[in-house]
């Protein structure tokens, strides 16, 4: 058994080398400055930064052929549907297309490309977060066994040679994320805010909406529902002030305690938002709730209230670091269970929001987006044109 595991790990250390050098070879091939590759969530979705811009160019650029990586045949069957030119990672086509193109706009890294034939090409991350609470830096393995399987198994440390950022304020969090130099990160804004800053409400009712979106956890047993929970408290307290309720847990989600109230509760609505359809969620709600999600920042584009449930803070933080060091700083009151947080709510909608937060929450949005829209796509594209 040992002997069968050092054969099998030798022979993925020289398959692993070969193919970095194979990736080297690509860098001597003539590249077309008119093939752009797009594509995110490691080529399996066609959604945020990387989709906004890749709409962008394909208007406004009929010069530049953009074409869309896909690794999944879930996302190739989507793209057909929609007419939407792309190319398949791994193909025949794929492959030529892929050492030839110039540019690779990523929002999840070289893994949303043909991590070893597309070398040689300019690698721009758009990023999917604006500004961080936790720390996304890419982290280096530590000891020499896991150096070793890193090495054998991953690409995911192959940096990219720019990346885009909001503003001068969040360009520290864009290159400590990527270590990267601040020469290599461009503060040109981001697609996703031309995009949200152009949304207006399509939800047209008496009601008003929250909207909670928690972020991913490596625990799978996080349970919502553990920390003072009750729904039919919170249902009355809903009913009460005419209010709805969406929650949309992360896709990493394991536990499914809080599904058990699915549809038992008129003002609780735990449907699954798909894509991108989380934007115009964002624009039809009035409070949005998170906990440690950057997704904050881009809630502040629409000068809005804001609540972090921050319920599981101290194992949160056994298994995650921090970007953001003093949470104090976020324009939002922080609430450690579902009684807090329902207080906030009932505080916020009854017009009693703390004036504290109203300015925080001004000062950040001010910092984070200078300009609005900041025509991010047109900047972005005047970079490499």
């Amino acid at each position: 058994m040992l002997l069968f595991k050092i054969i099998r790990a030798g022979y993925k250390l020289i398959r692993k080398f070969l193919l970095l050098r194979l990736r080297d070879l690509c860098h001597l091939f003539p590249k077309s400055k008119k093939i752009w590759l797009f594509s995110s969530w490691q080529a399996t979705r066609y959604r945020g930064n990387s989709q906004i811009l890749f709409e962008y160019v394909r208007k406004n650029h009929p010069e530049i052929q953009c074409l869309w990586v896909s690794k999944s045949d879930q996302l190739t069957k989507i793209l057909k549907e929609k007419q939407i030119p792309f190319i398949e990672a791994y193909s025949v086509k794929g492959a030529w297309i892929s050492i030839r193109a110039s540019i690779n706009f990523v929002t999840h890294g070289i893994k949303d490309m043909n991590e070893i034939l597309s070398g040689g090409a300019k690698l721009v991350n758009l990023d999917h977060a604006t500004f961080p609470i936790k720390d996304m830096q890419l982290l280096e393995p530590s000891g020499l066994e896991e150096k070793i399987r890193t090495y054998i198994d991953e690409f995911y440390f192959i940096k990219p040679h720019f990346a885009t950022t909001a503003s001068d304020f969040t360009l520290d969090s864009t290159a400590h994320h990527y270590k990267i130099s601040k020469d290599q990160v461009l503060v040109t804004g981001l697609p996703k805010t031309d995009y949200l800053s152009r949304l207006t409400r399509q939800e047209n009712s008496s009601s008003q909406r929250i909207l909670f979106l928690p972020t991913w956890r490596i625990d799978p047993d996080f349970d919502l529902t553990s920390f003072n929970f009750s729904a039919e408290r919170l249902n009355q307290l809903l009913e009460k002030n005419n209010l709805y309720l969406h929650i949309n847990l992360h896709h990493s989600f394991k536990n499914q305690a809080l599904f058990k109230y699915k549809n038992q509760f008129s003002r609780i609505d735990l449907t699954p938002l798909r894509g991108d359809e989380t934007y115009q969620a964002m624009a039809d709600c009035d409070l949005l709730i998170t906990d440690f999600s950057a997704i904050f920042s881009d809630f502040l584009i629409f000068d809005r209230p804001i609540l972090f449930a921050q319920f599981d803070l101290e194992k949160y933080l056994e298994s995650n670091s921090l970007f953001l060091k003093d949470l104090n700083s976020l324009p939002g009151p922080r609430c450690f269970d579902w009684v807090e947080l329902e207080e906030q709510i009932e505080n916020i909608f009854s017009k009693h929001e703390n004036q504290m937060f109203q300015q925080k929450r001004e000062k950040m949005r001010n910092l984070i987006y200078p300009q609005l829209p900041p025509n991010a796509c047109q900047k972005i594209v005047a970079k490499f044109i």
